[in-house]
């Protein structure tokens, strides 16, 4: 659903960021596939300077995949 979202969705800043803390989670669950989406879902916020800790989250993470 995230993905498929135009750029100019009207989301509310608390539901953005209640999904992000939510793929954040999922980035570490133990099923690949939930990884796999959780990893594209949060793709969307990288370029977003309030979100720059995804960044590092992903560096963080790449290594055990």
């Amino acid at each position: 659903i995230i993905l498929r979202l135009p750029d100019d969705s009207e989301v509310s800043d608390e539901l953005w960021d209640e999904v992000i803390e939510l793929m954040k989670f999922w980035v570490v669950d133990k099923v690949p596939l939930i990884r796999t989406l959780a990893v594209r879902a949060l793709s969307r916020f990288v370029n977003d300077s309030e979100n720059s800790d995804i960044l590092d989250l992903f560096l963080e993470v790449l290594p055990l995949e």
